[in-house]
Parts: structure tokens; sequence; C-alpha cells
């Protein structure tokens, strides 16, 4: 994986990774970047705020019945 990484050289705009003859768009890579930080956010908020998701679950039920 690091040696993957490490094989990504940008060169005016385009991100090539030299090694595997494939080209990916600076956009396309962004795009990746922001798909990933996405994920990365919404695991974070489920487990940082279990709690409140739970009590507004709780509170959801009762005002239902």
């Amino acid at each position: 994986m690091v040696v993957f990484l490490l094989s990504v050289v940008v060169e005016f705009g385009r991100v090539t990774f030299a090694g595997r003859g494939k080209e990916l768009t600076m956009g396309w890579f962004i795009f990746l970047l922001l798909v990933v930080g996405a994920a990365v956010a919404y695991f974070w908020v489920k487990k940082h705020f279990r709690q409140e998701i739970e009590r507004a679950k709780r509170i959801n039920r009762a005002n239902r019945e």
C-alpha cells in the first residue's frame, strides 16, 4: 500500500499512477478524497454521538404512542 501511494506522481493537473499504466484526472482524485472524508465523518459522528442518537430514537418512539 505504501509503495502504491509513493508511486503517485502529480504532473500538470493530472495524477498518474506510475507502474500501473493508468491515468486519473485530478477531479476524480478530489472526488474520491471527498467520498472517503464523508465516510470517515459519518462513522465518527455515529461513534461519538451514539447516546444522543439513541435518546432521539426513544423520544420519537414515545411520541408516536
